[in-house]
């Protein structure tokens, strides 16, 4: 009786784990290894500082533009409207307010150099034809006619004008400014793309790295022994996943906090629709990458040829990021590659804050990348439970699919 006791007590704490306890237990593994690494994490910070030190750069440089143009001259407002009602003028403002008999005198003020900005009413404004937004798109001014006042720059409006006046005025602009546009436009697209591409090579080669490596070792074969392969393959995936949207927290954090310590909050207001989107967009997305990373990694038997049969992903990424950033002024492009769901989470983000998108548009993108997940996962998990087993030459892909 003792000795079959002794002999039950093992079956009893043997227990195999359940699949939630398996995939958690594997997702750990893969977050933890990673944290740990040195290379990861000066990668990581460096990325941060970069990103830190750009924004701040920027602000800095924007107010010290700001300032040497207001030192270099006061600014003079050509105004059809009294404005000792509506405005907090001083002496010492380094801001000259001039009458002008008509808005268009006031406009020809600002176009021939007298004038830095014209200041008219709401309904002078309305009957202006040929002015931009911000944006540089063509404005619509009917709207204007509801406002009391608008003040109207050749490519800007000084903000000190802005700020002078006790109620915010519209603003509106003779001139298009397609190349501070393009720039910022240019910078935008980079960033997403970018972030997005540096996330998937690192994250998702690591998955393919520590698939092959627990192939070679002989470690795959323990943890099947207690779990399902797709068990494992949802642990890995899940945990890069963790370890990427971590990435873009941290990212978007320092993002806010630089611009607020720089004052560039309005930033955040044409920012922040586009960086929401990226966000659900690209956690869709690196699902997408990560499951097919690792499908493909199990299909070999060597570290060395990772590189060579992961190398069709790799384009799928590089492709869709030099796309985004070189033709990111490409309506039509920019609109196909906002469905494509290998470029739509940064093609997307990127429309929407160049050129405004319908709002059904990114549930129609998350609705054809999700779709695309969920194969992929179907297939990745096919691969991976027929392929993760087998020593040897490369499984082909018709072999790894039909399990023979």
């Amino acid at each position: 009786m003792p000795e079959q006791n002794s002999q039950a007590r093992p079956q009893t704490l043997a227990r195999p784990l359940s699949r939630a306890q398996g995939i958690r237990l594997i997702a750990q593994r893969e977050v933890s290894t990673t944290v740990r690494s040195k290379a990861f994490v000066w990668s990581f910070i460096i990325m941060l500082v970069v990103i830190a030190v750009g924004i701040l750069a920027q602000g800095f440089i924007g107010r010290f533009m700001e300032a040497m143009v207001v030192a270099e001259d006061d600014t003079v407002v050509a105004s059809t409207i009294d404005v000792s009602q509506i405005a907090d003028a001083s002496e010492d403002s380094g801001i000259t307010f001039e009458s002008a008999a008509s808005a268009e005198a006031a406009l020809d003020a600002v176009r021939d150099g007298q004038a830095q900005v014209a200041l008219v009413s709401g309904p002078e404004a309305a009957a202006l034809d040929g002015l931009f937004d911000a944006e540089g798109s063509a404005l619509d001014t009917t709207d204007y006619g509801q406002l009391p006042f608008v003040l109207i720059g050749e490519e800007a409006v000084p903000n000190s004008v802005v700020n002078l006046l006790t109620i915010a005025p519209g603003q509106g602009f003779l001139e298009a400014g397609g190349s501070q546009e393009f720039m910022t436009l240019f910078l935008l697209s980079t960033v997403f793309a970018l972030i997005y591409f540096l996330s998937i090579m690192m994250f998702s080669q690591r998955i393919a790295q520590t698939v092959i490596e627990e192939k070679a070792s002989r470690i795959v074969e323990l943890l099947l022994s207690t779990v399902k392969p797709t068990t494992v393959l949802a642990g890995k995936i899940i945990g890069g996943t963790v370890l990427a949207v971590g990435e873009v927290a941290a990212i978007v954090i320092v993002a806010l906090a630089c611009f607020a310590i720089t004052g560039q909050t309005g930033m955040l207001d044409l920012l922040g629709p586009s960086m929401i989107w990226f966000v659900v967009l690209f956690i869709v997305g690196f699902i997408l990458f990560a499951s097919l990373y690792a499908a493909l990694s199990a299909t070999v038997s060597r570290p060395e040829d990772v590189a060579s049969v992961t190398s069709p992903l790799s384009m799928l990424v590089m492709i869709p990021y030099f796309l985004i950033v070189f033709a990111n002024q490409n309506e039509a492009v920019m609109t196909w590659l906002s469905y494509i769901p290998f470029s739509s989470p940064v093609a997307l983000p990127v429309r929407m804050f160049s050129a405004g998108v319908a709002w059904w548009e990114p549930f129609l993108a998350l609705a054809i990348l999700l779709v695309t997940v969920v194969g992929a996962l179907w297939v990745a998990g096919r691969i991976y439970e027929n392929s993760v087993l087998r020593t040897g030459p490369k499984v082909k892909l018709k072999d790894a699919l039909r399990g023979s």
